[in-house]
Formats: C-alpha cells, sequence, structure tokens
C-alpha cells in the first residue's frame, strides 16, 4: 500500500467546510490502495466541535502538528457556522474599515514567520512514514504554498486542491488591483510547481484552463465534492398531517448566496391566495444575510424564517431528510461553483429546489430526478416549484423522487477511487 501525505488546516471534529473533503478522500482512499497520514490543525479546547462520529479505517493516521502548540487558532468564524450573527456585508460592498485594511493587508502572510518550521516538521514525517504523495487542500490558500514547499524540499509528486476558485473567486473582486495581482503570481507559481491542480466542478477547471494556457494538458482535472453513504440518516416518509411544510436551507447565507429570491416567491403565493401556502417555512440552519431578515419584515413574512447557528453534520442531516424540500442555493449568478451542500443533500434523498445560474449543476440535480430547478432570481418560477411541493406534501409524498443509481457516481467511494487512479499515475 501506498502513503499519501494530506495537508489539511480543517478536519472534523471541525465544523469547517473545509475539512470534510479531506476527511471523505482519508476514510476511502484505504480501500483504493492508499495509506492516508492526515496532518492538520489542533482544535481550541473551547471551540465547539461537530459531535458527529468521524470513524476513520486503522491504517489512517490523523496528527494534529501543523501548526506549533502556542499558536493562536481561532475559535470560530463567521463561514463554520458557530457564530449566530447574521451577515452585514456583501463582498462588493465592503465596509469603509474594511477597504482601508485591504489596503494593507498582504495576502496569504499569517504563517510567513514559521513557514520554514512548518515544513521541516512535515519533511520529518515525510520521511518517517515513507510518504509516496503529497495531497494540499486549502482553504485557507496558504496550504497550497505549504504543500508546494515541502515538494521543492522532498521532490515528492503533488496534488493541489483548491476546492473552489482562487485568483477567480468573487471574494477578489472588492480587493485592490495590487492585491489581486499578487494573488495571481502565487497561484500561477503554485499552478507551475504542482503536478496536478484540482477543482471541484467543470466550470472552474474550464476557466483555469483558459487563465493559465501554457500549462501542460492533463495539470488541471476535475474531481467533484462527495457524500458519505455511511452517513445516510433513516428514512422518514412525508406525513399529510404535519402542520408545516418546511423548507430547509443548510448553511450560512452570505455573498451572492441570498434567500430574498425565495422570500418573493412565498410572498407570490400568499398574494394569490394558493392553498396550504400559509404552512410553508424557511428553516436555515446556519447564518441569514440581514438584508434577507430586514426583506421579511418588509413582505410581513417574518414568521416564516426560523434560523441559528449550525447544528452537528448528522442532526443537520437528519431535519434535511424530514423536509419537504431542501433549498439548494448557488452564489447568484456566479457559475464557477457546484455548493457543496449539493452531496449532503444527494445524500438525504429528498427533493431539491436549487436555485443556480450554473447549467452545470442544473445538469447534476436534474439527471439525477433529485429536484426543480429555477433561475436565482425568478421568483415566480420558483412559486410553480413551491406550489409543487405543496400539492405533494398535502398528499404525503415526495416532489419528486431520485434516480439512485445515478446519483451514487457522486459518493464518496467513486471519487476517492478517483483521486486513486490520479495517485497511481503520478506515482
Amino acid at each position: 500500500m501506498k502513503t499519501l501525505l494530506i495537508l489539511a488546516e480543517h478536519f472534523p471534529p471541525s465544523f469547517s467546510i473545509g475539512g470534510k473533503r479531506p476527511y471523505r478522500f482519508a476514510r476511502y482512499l484505504p480501500a483504493c490502495g492508499w495509506r492516508p497520514i492526515v496532518v492538520t490543525t489542533g482544535e481550541p479546547e473551547d471551540a465547539r466541535r461537530d459531535q458527529t462520529p468521524h470513524p476513520l479505517p486503522d491504517s489512517v493516521i490523523v496528527t494534529r502538528t501543523l501548526l506549533p502548540s502556542w499558536w493562536k487558532q481561532a475559535k470560530g468564524t463567521p463561514s463554520d457556522g458557530t457564530t449566530a450573527k447574521p451577515t452585514n456585508t456583501l463582498p462588493s460592498q465592503p465596509t469603509i474599515w474594511r477597504r482601508i485594511k485591504d489596503q494593507f493587508q498582504l495576502p496569504h502572510t499569517s504563517k510567513r514567520l514559521i513557514r520554514a518550521r512548518i515544513v521541516s516538521h512535515l519533511a520529518t514525517l515525510v520521511e518517517e512514514h515513507s510518504v509516496d504523495a503529497i495531497y494540499s487542500t486549502s482553504s485557507p490558500y496558504e496550504m497550497l504554498g505549504l504543500g508546494v514547499a515541502l515538494k521543492k524540499k522532498t521532490g515528492l509528486p503533488l496534488i493541489l486542491d483548491l476546492r473552489d476558485p482562487w485568483s477567480l473567486n468573487f471574494t477578489q473582486r472588492s480587493k485592490p488591483g495590487w492585491y489581486r495581482r499578487w494573488v495571481q503570481r502565487i497561484e500561477r507559481r503554485c499552478f507551475e510547481a504542482a503536478d496536478t491542480v484540482l477543482f471541484t466542478c467543470d466550470a472552474a477547471a474550464d476557466a483555469y484552463r483558459a487563465a493559465y494556457p501554457h500549462l501542460p494538458s492533463g495539470r488541471i482535472q476535475r474531481i467533484y465534492n462527495s457524500y458519505d453513504p455511511a452517513l445516510k440518516p433513516a428514512d422518514s416518509p412525508q406525513s399529510p398531517n404535519k402542520k408545516t411544510i418546511d423548507i430547509v436551507h443548510f448553511g450560512n447565507c452570505y455573498g451572492p448566496r441570498r434567500l430574498n429570491t425565495v422570500i418573493e416567491a412565498i410572498a407570490l403565493l400568499r398574494d394569490r391566495g394558493v392553498a396550504d401556502a400559509d404552512r410553508l417555512r424557511l428553516v436555515n440552519l446556519g447564518r441569514p444575510a440581514k438584508a434577507d431578515l430586514d426583506l421579511l419584515t418588509e413582505l410581513g413574512l417574518d414568521d416564516r424564517l426560523t434560523w441559528g447557528p449550525f447544528v452537528s453534520y448528522a442532526d443537520g442531516i437528519q431535519i434535511l431528510a424530514n423536509a419537504a424540500a431542501q433549498l439548494l442555493l448557488a452564489y447568484g449568478d456566479e457559475t464557477l461553483y457546484v455548493p457543496a451542500k449539493t452531496f449532503d443533500y444527494f445524500l438525504t434523498g429528498a427533493p431539491i429546489l436549487c436555485l443556480t445560474a450554473s447549467d452545470e449543476l442544473r445538469n447534476m440535480v436534474e439527471s439525477t430526478s433529485s429536484g426543480l430547478v429555477s433561475a436565482p432570481r425568478d421568483a415566480e418560477r420558483l412559486a410553480d416549484h413551491l406550489s409543487a411541493v405543496i400539492e405533494a406534501s398535502r398528499a404525503g409524498m415526495a416532489v419528486c423522487t431520485p434516480d439512485t443509481a445515478k446519483v451514487e457516481a457522486y459518493s464518496s467511494p467513486h471519487t476517492a477511487s478517483q483521486l486513486a487512479k490520479l495517485l497511481d499515475s503520478l506515482t
């Protein structure tokens, strides 16, 4: 069995979404002939932890020694769901203080002073465990630079897994021009040093192939995120006697990801006098945008939304499975993303209501018969879909039934097999 060093700043029981992808690879790679050595950070003692069990094969080693024990770590961030306060500012509308801060904040320098120490420690682990290849995943994007530095020191094949776009990310648009150019230079150096650069959707991979046409063919590839079939929740058939018809969104609302179109669609159904429309309830397992809370008040729909910080993954998945529909919000008009929660939704099997401008995401939902798709701001179309959900709920049925054979292509064993084949080709 060959050995893979996985560099991931976030890893369960951390709440961060960035830890789920490396965990699922680590769990299923041993069945594909690769033994993972996971190097991650320690969790502060008073940090909130996801209580969902995260078992790993006995061959997998997890060492929480990526950063020195004295290094100060955040207990929680707005993006990990442990913070309850609604989000305020869109990335395209930074506050004055944020603009001033951006003029003086250098990219990817928080670990600069201890980078040599980190790389030296990682090189020791490489020798100790006879590592055959390196896999480094963001975020933060500094992890990619650490992977490149370790490759230069050891000469081992390197896979950089960006998950989401880096220089092409919509969050970069509000940054100063000098900052964006600096990020692009760092990104280019990382891409040129890596043996493979991974993205989680075809649209992002294609955009980067166009941005870096000089890179060798096959350098940029795609492996989708996935769901862990071992965590599938118990079946919970819909009851026609349930008082509310719950539309559940799993995650935070920020930037272009907003509930406004859903709120407007619910208002349309109310104004049309659609039977049982008053039973619709939005449940957000995460932070809503303050602008959406204001819209609810404006339209007289304050009682239609319940929300709070993330629950544990297992509890969240069970709530999703019990929902009349799962709300899948993409990032507005952005098309270089397939949200990670897409695969959590595939796991539960409950119907999906998807709002996206991405043809790739639309095809994934529709080709698996997993749900109904609307454009990001098409409240009329979404209102029609909600009417169908209401009618199905009244009959005690789901509005659609997924094709389980097609959904299985997005399972963790399948994506781990894809990564193993890639690693085999590199070694």
